[in-house]
């Protein structure tokens, strides 16, 4: 797969830009250069993978040399779980066994959270006393609206 940066000029107005369309013209070039970038990056892992692939374990990591670069691959096997077949097996296995193969991660519902935070203040302030809130990456999207 082969990206092309192509270059785009600002959309033709009657009215000048404004610092915005400025701005988001050279957000949409920078995204554009970094699908280009990101596509070569993942084209050169591959080809270092493809030569080295018949020393590559089925998971784990594999080092290689050569003159100037030592490089490392690492494969992985990615497993997901089938909840209505564990809850088919989970009585087959001993506790401990099952315990040690399965962990339980408590998720937050973030819908429920902000619900009980406007409703429900008083459960709110007892459950916020485990969660660490903090602020998160700011998304900016960008979409022409001209040509």
């Amino acid at each position: 797969m082969t990206a092309t940066l192509h270059s785009i000029a600002p959309a033709a107005t009657p009215t000048a830009q404004t610092a915005l369309d400025q701005l988001a013209y050279a957000l949409e070039q920078r995204k554009a250069e970094e699908k280009v970038a990101t596509d070569r990056r993942v084209q050169a892992e591959q080809a270092i993978a493809e030569l080295l692939a018949a020393h590559l374990p089925e998971e784990g990591t594999f080092a290689a040399h050569g003159t100037y670069y030592a490089v490392k691959v690492t494969t992985k096997l990615s497993r997901t779980i089938d909840k209505a077949k564990l809850a088919d097996v989970v009585g087959l296995l001993p506790e401990a066994i099952f315990h040690r193969l399965f962990e339980y991660e408590p998720k937050l519902n973030l819908k429920e959270l902000r619900y009980v935070h406007q409703n429900e203040p008083h459960f709110y302030a007892v459950v916020a006393q485990a969660i660490t809130t903090k602020p998160a990456k700011t998304a900016v999207a960008v979409e022409r609206v001209a040509e």
